[in-house]
């Protein structure tokens, strides 16, 4: 039904639409309350969770059956696999020069050659479906494409979680004694 001109189909695709952009914008945001954490609170990782998101609902239609021939669904995951390579970029790039935790960036540099391929990569398989006329090379695009974005979403939350570190200037005091400088703070 949801893949006919069926009124409930559509209906439902619709539905189905609006909740995962509701999801969608849920997710960006629960991210970004995380103040504590650079790589979660830093502005320009808003922008690159929701390209992911819609790269990702791209990526998994094209792979869908009555949709994976869309010619035109191939060029909006291509567009949307450039925009969300764009935002990483901007992103890591951003959180460097903001002086985010070492251990963060760390862990960006090392995955970074691996994001940049495999984002050319599917659009090349793109490429070669568009010419070849095979299905099979849309539907591995859209794989990687999903792929990619649930790996970059898994690497950020996990091994990229670093906090800066607090500082306590002074000893904390109960009761009605004095605060006194910490020794390593002088």
């Amino acid at each position: 039904i949801l893949y006919t001109d069926h009124p409930i189909g559509k209906a439902a695709s619709l539905f189905m639409g609006l909740f995962a952009l509701v999801f969608l914008y849920c997710q960006v945001r629960m991210i970004n309350a995380a103040k504590g954490i650079p790589a979660w609170s830093h502005a320009d990782l808003m922008p690159f969770i929701f390209s992911s998101g819609l790269t990702e609902a791209l990526g998994i239609a094209v792979c869908l059956p009555g949709l994976n021939s869309e010619k035109g669904l191939w060029i909006a995951l291509a567009i949307m696999l450039l925009a969300r390579l764009i935002f990483w970029i901007i992103y890591t790039k951003n959180l460097n020069r903001d002086r985010a935790p070492e251990a963060t960036c760390e862990v960006f540099d090392r995955i970074y050659l691996k994001v940049l391929i495999g984002h050319l990569f599917a659009i090349a398989l793109l490429i070669e479906a568009w010419v070849s006329g095979l299905l099979i090379f849309s539907m591995l695009a859209g794989l990687l494409a999903a792929a990619i974005g649930w790996y970059l979403k898994a690497v950020i939350i996990t091994r990229a979680a670093q906090t800066r570190g607090f500082s306590i200037p002074r000893t904390p005091v109960r009761g009605q004694g004095k605060s006194r400088v910490l020794e390593s703070q002088r």
